[in-house]
């Protein structure tokens, strides 16, 4: 992520503060205080989670439906599925998520939202499996990217099921359908039926999917490559990423040095 944020200028967007919202345990508490509370005044209290949960944030709210009421949520894949089997959720993780997101809305009337999901032991394990990532160009090839869509698109659906079961009016904007690369970059997406969504209190959710590449055939953008276009398109207030990770890491791959 720190990368992104150094290439495509989004450094107003994730700012280099974070506070720690949870530690290892059985139970997921934090989300809904970290969405709900001020900006700027996090105040959050440290309990047990199954993840670990970074908050980033800059500017403040004024109690009008503005820009700075936007916030993105990013589930990350290590926290809703188990990342050594395949194809393998964790329903009471993504429902436990799902409720503090919901109490999180009903508390803020005046915020718009925008929630994404990794792919985890969904997409990742085919899309390793074909290397989609870097390029489509035969049959098989192409059957390897159905097989990724559809892997991924079974891990959105229940993502989906969870949050409409509390009742939080999410409706999917699955990037295939949307963007366009060219060697990895987006160069042709429409935003407007987001904008749509959020004008009518709607949440838009997304996840790491495959995309139609004009040199290679095809690919695959990850949330975050999601969330970095809708950044420059939307400019959120905050992103939260819910993570099993520390915090972000300085060197990737090492993940040694955690960004200050």
């Amino acid at each position: 992520i720190r990368d992104r944020v150094r290439s495509r200028g989004l450094g107003d967007v994730y700012k280099r503060q974070a506070v720690e919202l949870g530690s290892s345990g059985p139970d997921v508490r934090g989300v809904a205080q970290g969405v709900a509370g001020e900006i700027g005044q996090p105040g959050i209290e440290r309990r047990r989670s199954c993840s670990r949960f970074f908050l980033y944030f800059n500017g403040r709210t004024n109690g009008r439906m503005t820009p700075s009421d936007l916030v993105f949520v990013k589930l990350g894949g290590a926290a809703i599925t188990d990342k050594t089997k395949p194809l393998t959720s964790l329903p009471d993780r993504i429902a436990n998520l799902a409720d503090q997101i919901a109490r999180a809305w009903k508390n803020r009337p005046e915020m718009q939202m925008v929630i994404g999901h990794g792919s985890g032991s969904f997409g990742h394990y085919s899309a390793q499996k074909y290397n989609t990532k870097n390029g489509v160009h035969t049959t098989a090839d192409w059957q390897g990217f159905a097989e990724v869509w559809n892997n991924a698109r079974q891990l959105n659906e229940q993502v989906i099921h969870a949050l409409l079961n509390v009742g939080l009016p999410v409706i999917a904007f699955p990037p295939s359908a949307w963007i366009v690369t060219e060697n990895r970059e987006p160069v042709a997406f429409l935003v407007e039926p987001i904008r749509k969504a959020l004008e009518n209190r709607l949440i838009p959710v997304v996840n790491g999917d495959v995309i139609f590449d004009r040199a290679s055939g095809g690919t695959i953008l990850s949330t975050e490559d999601v969330f970095s276009l809708l950044a420059n398109e939307l400019h959120p207030s905050r992103i939260i990423l819910a993570s099993r990770e520390p915090g972000v890491w300085k060197n990737y791959p090492e993940n040694t040095q955690l960004a200050e």
